[in-house]
């Protein structure tokens, strides 16, 4: 019978495939995007390869599409202490699409992460605050809403054990 009172019916929306190397780094990325019958609707697929600096961190990033076609070039600087600090996101033409800025306390504990979308807007604030002991016990994350002057504020707070332990 066509009767489905009372039965809960579960369908997936996305799913996501990631590829690492076998030095733990991203080499392909698949998100796969289903309709209300749980049928594909979309498939987005990125293939990663980096250039290194002379201390083995990412560099420079080229992101390239199922066809194989440049899609974005992300790149990288960090300071003096080896932290992320700056993270350029380019069209193939060189366009800038995003950027991203770190900025860390004295003992490198990242304070302050800041995206900015194409037309140098402010997409996303995260502010970190750490106790005595280097544990991060508040994360304050605004999300700035697109065309608009309005933001979404979440408030994370960490709590550990005796033994320094998340809980």
């Amino acid at each position: 019978s066509g009767d489905n009172k009372g039965q809960i019916i579960m369908v997936l929306v996305s799913s996501q495939v990631i590829n690492y190397d076998k030095n733990g780094t991203k080499v392909e990325e698949s998100n796969s995007y289903y309709n209300s019958k749980g049928f594909l609707k979309d498939r987005i697929y990125r293939r990663f390869e980096y250039d290194l600096n002379e201390k083995y961190q990412k560099e420079k990033i080229r992101v390239y599409n199922n066809q194989n076609y440049l899609i974005e070039t992300e790149n990288l600087r960090y300071n003096e202490k080896d932290n992320l600090i700056e993270q350029i996101i380019q069209e193939p033409g060189g366009t800038i699409i995003g950027k991203v800025f770190n900025d860390y306390d004295i003992y490198g504990k990242l304070i302050e992460h800041i995206r900015y979308g194409q037309d140098g807007r402010k997409l996303r604030s995260i502010k970190n605050f750490y106790d005595q002991n280097g544990k991060k016990i508040v994360e304050k994350n605004i999300e700035f809403l697109i065309n608009s002057d309005e933001s979404r504020k979440i408030n994370k707070k960490f709590t550990y054990d005796r033994k320094g332990n998340l809980i």
